[in-house]
């Protein structure tokens, strides 16, 4: 079998999904930088910005960045996998307390639910 090398000014062109990952970004209503952010929360019910967030990544996948502040949700957080594909997500936080989700008073339920055999979870 050959194999043929895609180049571009006589470099490789990565196509790989580490190099085509879909980035979407999500501030908190207290976000300092939400005026550069795809999506903005207004503190109630959060879950909805981040859920339109994740609905927009393609099917390969893709990453969703919270911007630092408090996200509030007053539901879960569906990762849904589309049939016959293989997807990755990750949600990033800024670290240590810099993001923080927070479910609201008298909800018991689970943050995140999936759906499907969802390929990679990670929340950092």
């Amino acid at each position: 079998m050959k194999k043929t090398s895609v180049r571009k000014n006589n470099l490789p062109i990565d196509f790989s999904p580490a190099a085509t990952t879909t980035t979407i970004t999500v501030a908190s209503s207290t976000s300092r930088g939400k005026q550069m952010a795809d999506y903005v929360c207004d503190g109630t019910n959060d879950e909805v910005q981040i859920q339109a967030a994740l609905d927009a990544l393609p099917d390969l996948g893709g990453k969703i960045v919270l911007l630092e502040g408090e996200f509030h949700l007053g539901d879960n957080i569906l990762l849904r996998q589309p049939t016959g594909s293989f997807r990755t997500i990750k949600i990033e936080g800024q670290g240590g307390w810099g993001t923080t989700l927070i479910l609201s008073d008298g909800i018991n339920k689970d943050m995140f639910v999936t759906t499907g055999s969802v390929a990679n979870k990670m929340l950092t």
